[in-house]
């Protein structure tokens, strides 16, 4: 029974890794994504004529949106190195394992309590993938309203041009 535990804590511990793996790639992508906005932002702002003033400074709060999102999506990507429990060593997180100096040691006590040491490793990991989907969701939802905005602003420049078109 208790090797029956062990495996499924180990599985749950895969499909975790799994989770947290592709939530990274995706605040990596949105990131990336994110960044070529701002660039393209900024380099269009030298051609935007004068007396279109107003597009300017909207164009500069979207890509100071893009940036706040930017900033949310990166600060996921921080490695989190909470140790799991002050009062002992849990020697399936890789936090704890690090600071060990004595390999006799370890592998002695890596044999004591490997479902709870992987139970609350999982738990850990559970949280830190919330925590980047959390990140995820908010700049993802700041992204969107921008880009929205920016459909909305095209609607309505075009909207005005075929108005000026139908009056000439």
């Amino acid at each position: 029974m208790e090797n029956e535990k062990y495996e499924l804590i180990k599985q749950m511990n895969d499909r975790i890794y799994e989770q947290l793996t592709f939530d990274e790639a995706k605040n990596g992508i949105l990131t990336g994504l994110l960044g070529g906005g701002v660039a393209a932002i900024l380099s269009s702002l030298s051609e935007i004529p004068c007396e279109l003033q107003w597009l300017k400074i909207y164009l500069l709060i979207v890509g100071g949106l893009f940036i706040l999102a930017m900033c949310i999506s990166l600060i996921s990507l921080l490695p989190n190195t909470k140790k799991l429990n002050s009062k002992r060593v849990n020697n399936a997180f890789w936090g704890d394992v690090a600071d060990l100096t004595d390999v006799a040691k370890y592998l002695d006590d890596v044999t004591k309590n490997p479902l709870q040491d992987l139970a609350e490793q999982n738990m850990h990991v559970a949280r830190i993938v919330t925590r980047k989907q959390l990140f995820f969701k908010v700049a993802l939802e700041i992204s969107l309203f921008a880009l929205c905005s920016i459909v909305f602003i095209v609607y309505l420049i075009v909207k005005k041009c075929r108005a000026t078109n139908l009056n000439m």
